[in-house]
């Protein structure tokens, strides 16, 4: 009753006299020194985007405040670090500004400028940087003709061009520029996972981020290399609010597509990679025999289980009561790549928030210079400390397999931690769990297809499924 007026739960039907309190996890980041001009400029640019007045902000300048990067920089001090803002954001939110590097002179553009014999009238849809001409040379005319004069003419090139409107979309390509240089790991945190439905079974939901697509190619060119690395990954038991409702059920059953496009490519590496090692020997295959998906990608969550003491009476009913179990909530949003870069905000893995016409979302993707990963190892910095915490705080020990977060002994010792906290946690008699991290309640087969962990399909105490069941919502809303 500790928390009796204070009280939230979104993901069951309970009340404060019966509890429980939604556990929560979550990440949350300071920033400091010139990183902060970047977060200052996304203010401004969303105060005066949504009709506030510049001359109301306050100059940073007049205060005296510095606003030089290169000022009192130490490049070769070993703590510097380097932080760049990622964003999610369009036009109708912010008032979008350009930087000078990326204004260009239209006579340098390919593609805008054609043959004057041969004057071609483009499609309906103009690019924008056509708009800009149009308007620049003041000219009704369709056609573009070699030779006009336009060297004089500079305009700002667009951020991106999404659905006729300008967006920030860089948190997508930031993650997706960092995945794609990973060596050795992955170690994501995020409250939907929801990506790269280019690669379902059912196609029509438009999900288009590549942020799973490219986990699971950079396992499958891993494998194929003959080298190790893993991809851990957390994620809610299920999207806030309640498990059988229409809204999460479909976010669950387009996550458990999401999950199987990745291993069903996992899988099939695997398999090639099998071959592979069968014609050249048999002791190369052996040492490859038992090898599955899950030796490189694991999905999470996060659970807990208490007796009695500190919490609320079972005699005041309620099933969640009696079981004294329930899910801590996953809110976080963050990834680590390679103990080396670390990229949190608020933007999940899905369609929404890596748009960039969608919802707004900031991300700070962060790393120290003298402290980046090298072919053969993570680095021993800050992230690295970091990722260590997060692993020792969710599995309630701290092991020196840890420290190498790609080799097989670290990725099954996780699975071992989280499959023993699984079975305290879906076992009759209540009992008292040390630690939080279970396994994403599926399981692989040796085609790549995922199953639920439970007998019935249903996540413990729940009618619900595990793998969700998509209903009649826009998908425009729930991916």
């Amino acid at each position: 009753m500790e928390h009796k007026e204070d009280f939230h739960n979104a993901c069951a039907v309970v009340t404060q006299e019966t509890g429980p309190r939604e556990p929560w996890h979550d990440i949350h980041s300071r920033v400091q020194g010139p990183g902060t001009l970047d977060l200052l400029q996304n203010f401004e640019e969303r105060w005066i985007g949504q009709g506030g007045n510049a001359d109301d902000l306050v100059s940073i300048e007049q205060k005296g405040i510095r606003t030089s990067a290169a000022e009192g920089s130490e490049d070769d001090d070993e703590f510097t670090w380097n932080t760049q803002l990622l964003r999610s954001i369009d036009q109708r939110t912010a008032k979008l500004r350009v930087p000078d590097e990326e204004v260009v002179k239209l006579d340098d553009m390919q593609g805008v400028i054609i043959d004057p014999e041969k004057p071609v009238k483009p499609a309906k849809r103009k690019t924008f940087l056509q708009q800009i001409l149009l308007k620049k040379l003041g000219r009704q005319s369709e056609h573009f003709f070699v030779g006009q004069q336009v060297e004089d003419i500079e305009v700002a090139r667009p951020l991106d061009y999404n659905r006729e409107m300008r967006v920030d979309s860089s948190a997508h390509k930031g993650m997706v520029h960092h995945i794609r240089n990973a060596r050795h790991s992955i170690y994501i945190e995020s409250q939907y996972f929801l990506s790269s439905s280019f690669l379902w079974e059912d196609k029509t939901p438009k999900c288009c981020n590549l942020v799973a697509a490219e986990i699971a190619y950079k396992i499958c060119e891993k494998i194929e290399a003959g080298e190790r690395f893993a991809a851990y990954i957390v994620v809610p038991m299920w999207p806030e609010g309640l498990p059988d409702s229409s809204s999460v059920q479909d976010i669950l059953g387009y996550q458990a597509d999401t999950m199987k496009a990745m291993y069903k490519l996992i899988q099939q590496s695997i398999d090639r990679r099998r071959k592979e090692l069968e014609s050249i020997g048999e002791e190369e295959a052996s040492a490859f025999e038992d090898i599955t998906p899950t030796d490189y990608l694991n999905f999470y969550c996060l659970a807990n289980r208490e007796i009695e003491e500190g919490g609320v009476d079972k005699s005041t009913g309620g099933l969640l009561n009696r079981t004294r179990r329930h899910l801590v909530y996953t809110h976080s949003k963050m990834t680590i790549v390679d103990d080396a870069i670390i990229m949190c905000g608020s933007a999940n893995i899905n369609q929404r928030s890596l748009d960039g016409g969608r919802d707004s979302e900031l991300l700070m993707a962060s790393w120290q210079p003298h402290y980046l990963a090298t072919k053969e190892s993570v680095p021993n910095g800050d992230v690295h400390g970091f990722r260590l915490h997060c692993f020792a705080h969710l599995t309630g020990v701290m092991e020196d397999a840890f420290r190498e977060p790609s080799s097989l002994e670290c990725v099954r010792l996780v699975n071992e931690i989280a499959m023993e906290n699984w079975e305290k946690y879906t076992q009759d008699e209540v009992c008292e769990m040390t630690s939080y991290l279970v396994p994403f309640p599926i399981s692989v087969d040796s085609d790549g297809d995922i199953w639920p962990l439970t007998e019935n399909g249903n996540f413990p105490d729940t009618d619900s499924a595990i793998l969700g069941s998509p209903g009649n919502l826009p998908k425009y809303l729930t991916t």
